[in-house]
């Protein structure tokens, strides 16, 4: 084909070289394991006051998030006290019938009467001391001393603060969700992948984010596909979990494994179907041939194929429907 026939056919050549391990970018984000994660709620419903903490805050174990005003607390606080009152009752009870008892005096079962009802006291006092406990306030007030409308939330663990959905003067309900706290510095990569290439992404396949210098390795693989029509690749990090926040986006790169038959990268845009079958147009000069072509993987602009191909041959990426047609039509 002379040059001014490829001209008209707007033939243009490209170089190949030989294959690679294709790698794949996409993209994600850092996550922290689930089990590495503390969700702290609202105990009791109530406004919200003097929020000290935002999302990428570190916080140490007992550390004080937000303050809570409920007059559900003077009502815990009240319960309380009058649990106190019933457990004094109840031992004075069961001491005074232990004594009769020893004398003589009662039956027996009058004092494991007396005995359960001071079992029951303790558990209820136990149970109101927790509730106001759980509230935010861990110390109940001294006898006699005034009900607070006030508690405390804190921590329980140190960590960083990655959600926060509290805020100054904000009206909760008992057991919605204030804050989340990520425990140690370990995290993960959540990639996500169309469904065919996923299917090529092997467990242990290496991950990296170069510009931040992460390496990761594939973990887990997704068994279904998500409402985004991709699947969830996740990678646990080898290395940079020093050097990447929770929530952070990523573009990482998964390099996939080579077969043994890939022998060269041609880009995608020479891969054609002529007669059912993948082929290359190869050419050096003025003459080209048409060469099967086993595809053996891609990656985002390449694809790794088994083809009878010489480094010195340049393939069509431009023109070929043009070398199609001319090619059919010199088929016997």
């Amino acid at each position: 084909m002379s040059r001014d026939q490829q001209v008209a056919l707007g033939v243009r050549l490209a170089a190949i070289s030989a294959a690679v391990p294709p790698r794949l970018s996409l993209p994600g984000v850092v996550v922290v394991p689930p089990e590495l994660q503390q969700v702290i709620a609202a105990a009791v419903p109530g406004l919200l006051t003097d929020v000290r903490v935002a999302v990428g805050d570190r916080v140490q174990a007992g550390q004080v998030l937000a303050r809570i005003s409920s007059p559900q607390l003077v009502e815990l606080q009240h319960a309380l006290a009058s649990a106190i009152t019933q457990r004094e009752l109840a031992r004075d009870t069961f001491e005074r019938d232990q004594r009769l008892f020893g004398e003589g005096l009662i039956a027996q079962v009058r004092l494991r009467a007396s005995q359960a009802s001071l079992a029951q006291a303790d558990a209820q006092l136990a149970e109101r001391r927790l509730q106001l406990r759980l509230a935010g306030m861990p110390e109940a007030p001294a006898p006699g001393a005034a009900l607070r409308a006030q508690a405390t939330i804190v921590a329980p663990t140190a960590g960083i603060v990655i959600e926060a959905g509290a805020a100054n003067g904000q009206r909760v309900d008992a057991a919605t969700a204030l804050f989340r706290i990520a425990r140690g510095s370990q995290v993960w990569l959540e990639l996500q992948a169309p469904p065919e290439r996923a299917a090529a992404i092997a467990i242990g396949d290496p991950v990296e984010w170069p510009q931040r210098g992460v390496q990761a390795r594939v973990s887990a693989i997704g068994s279904a596909v998500n409402s985004g029509q991709t699947v969830t690749i996740r990678a646990r990090l080898d290395a940079g979990a020093d050097r990447v926040r929770p929530g952070e986006t990523v573009q990482a790169q998964v390099r996939l494994r080579l077969p043994a038959r890939a022998q060269w990268r041609v880009p995608a845009a020479a891969l054609a179907q002529l007669q059912g079958r993948s082929v290359v147009f190869a050419g050096q000069g003025e003459s080209f041939r048409v060469v099967r072509a086993i595809e053996h993987g891609r990656d985002d602009d390449g694809v790794m194929v088994e083809a009878a191909l010489v480094a010195t041959d340049r393939v069509v990426v431009s023109g070929v429907p043009g070398l199609k047609a001319l090619a059919s039509e010199a088929q016997p």
